[in-house]
Order: C-alpha cells, then sequence, then structure tokens
C-alpha cells in the first residue's frame, strides 16, 4: 500500500540550551518558537535548561531552531536527541 501524498513527516528535536535562568526565559523561548511555521508542538523545561520541538520537515529545520533560539540571546548547547516521526 503507497504511502499518501499528503502524508506530514515531522521530526522530534531535544536542545539543551544554556543561559536559561528563569520562568520569563523559557516563556521567551517558547514565545519565538510558537511563531514559526511548522512548529507543531514544543515545550521549554524551566529548570532543566531544555527544548523540545516537534516540526515538520517541509517547512523547517534544526539550524532555523537553532537560529530562533539564539536571536534571543541563548545558546543552544547541543542537539540531546532527534527523533523522525511519519503522520
Amino acid at each position: 500500500m503507497e504511502a499518501s501524498i499528503n502524508q506530514q513527516t515531522t521530526n522530534t528535536v531535544k536542545f539543551k540550551i544554556d543561559g536559561i535562568t528563569c520562568a520569563g526565559c523559557s516563556n521567551a523561548i517558547y514565545n519565538a518558537l510558537k511563531e514559526v511555521e511548522g512548529v507543531v508542538e514544543h515545550s521549554v523545561e524551566y529548570p532543566g535548561d531544555i527544548a523540545i520541538i516537534k516540526f515538520e520537515n517541509s517547512k523547517t529545520n534544526i539550524e532555523t531552531l537553532k537560529k530562533i533560539i539564539e536571536k534571543k540571546g541563548y545558546k543552544v548547547e547541543k542537539v540531546i536527541e532527534t527523533t523522525q516521526n511519519e503522520s
């Protein structure tokens, strides 16, 4: 059976972020990611300094997401995990 042409492929990425010192910091990152086309769902953990982002591959990518976080003044220390999902 063939996959549907309209089938979306999404990835989930987990970033370790440096510079989150309060809930306001995590909210700033959360709100910036909320505006990105292709972000399906996301969370920013404080404490923990982790962002988990599920996004559509056809609309955005990991590098773009990192740049958006870094434009807010935070540093993405590393990509902890990525998973690909077929929906």
